[in-house]
């Protein structure tokens, strides 16, 4: 067993509070399937194949089906899976809490999120604060928000505006100490690559919104204009958290983003998946809106300073 008996006594009362927070908001609970007919063609998420089903690696296509059919707030608290995923901040099973809410924007799904990490630090310490390595992270709200081109220009004096591999290219020879083979022309590796170089001095003390992505992240993210979409993403100490986005509510936009990311995928020589039919039949039924979803284990690693997964897990991947 990886994580103490004390640790496993902490994620229990964090569990508790996820739940009792959204139960007192009027949320409904939804137990999603495990096993899914489709899956999420993102190139960059890979699904793990049980016959002709696949493990779900996201509850999100589950939730706006119940909210298409009606239900004004819904939430899961749940084990997902992606293959691959192994490492300091990844196991292949993990806890993931995902919510949608008809009629809210994404400035109030970012509410949520800032109350609950305020609510549970309170819980945990008795003040917003949770250590960490180098000192104390501030977890009073509102956190501060940034542009994923304002990141870029702190990180490498340049803010992207078109990000495409012309742009990106001179940024990644100049700031990057290596760059693999076969990238120079694909803006989606070396916006990447950058990005985890930015990334790891997020929210260094203080939790950080990073907002207004590359319109080509995301086959499901809705409000593209401009090369950026509406999307923000909570970092903590170089440490994504969670990823939230209004919904997509056009099916056949939708469906061509789809085909367009298994394109993607044969491109890059991964096998095209199975389209969750289904969603795409219900999605012009869903009601403005939305969502978020948050990595349990990752918001326990930044609450307890944890600075591997493992801490955290009762039993994970190298134990089983």
């Amino acid at each position: 067993m990886a994580a103490s008996l004390a640790a496993l006594a902490v994620r229990h009362r964090v569990l508790q509070e996820l739940r009792s927070w959204f139960d007192a908001q009027g949320f409904l609970e939804l137990q999603a399937p495990s096993l899914v007919r489709g899956t999420a063609p993102d190139p960059w998420i890979a699904s793990f194949e049980v016959g002709r089903h696949y493990l779900t690696t996201s509850t999100e296509y589950q939730i706006k089906r119940l909210l298409a059919a009606g239900a004004p707030r819904v939430y899961t608290l749940q084990a997902n899976f992606r293959a691959g995923d192994l490492g300091a901040h990844h196991n292949p099973e993990f806890t993931m809490l995902e919510w949608g809410r008809a009629g809210a924007s994404l400035t109030d799904i970012e509410g949520d999120l800032e109350a609950l990490v305020e609510r549970l630090a309170r819980v945990l310490h008795g003040r917003p604060f949770a250590p960490g390595p180098h000192g104390e992270v501030n977890l009073a709200v509102p956190f501060e928000r940034l542009s994923v081109a304002e990141a870029f220009a702190r990180a490498f004096g340049a803010a992207p505006e078109r990000y495409d591999a012309a742009e990106l290219l001179p940024l990644a020879r100049g700031h990057l100490a290596h760059l693999p083979d076969g990238v120079e022309d694909d803006a989606g590796a070396l916006f990447t690559l950058l990005l985890d170089e930015v990334q790891r001095g997020l929210g260094p003390d203080r939790p950080v919104w990073l907002v207004r992505w590359p319109a080509f992240l995301g086959s499901s993210v809705a409000d593209r204009a401009d090369g950026v979409v509406d999307r923000s993403e909570l970092f903590v100490r170089g440490l994504e958290i969670s990823d939230g986005f209004p919904f997509a509510r056009d099916p056949a936009a939708q469906r061509a983003r789809f085909e367009a990311a298994n394109v993607e995928r044969g491109r890059l020589g991964l096998p095209a998946v199975a389209l969750d039919e289904r969603y795409l039949a219900e999605l012009d039924r869903l009601p403005a809106g939305a969502g978020m979803a948050v990595g349990v284990d990752r918001l326990l690693m930044m609450l307890t300073g944890a600075a591997r997964i493992d801490e955290v897990v009762a039993f994970p991947w190298a134990e089983l």
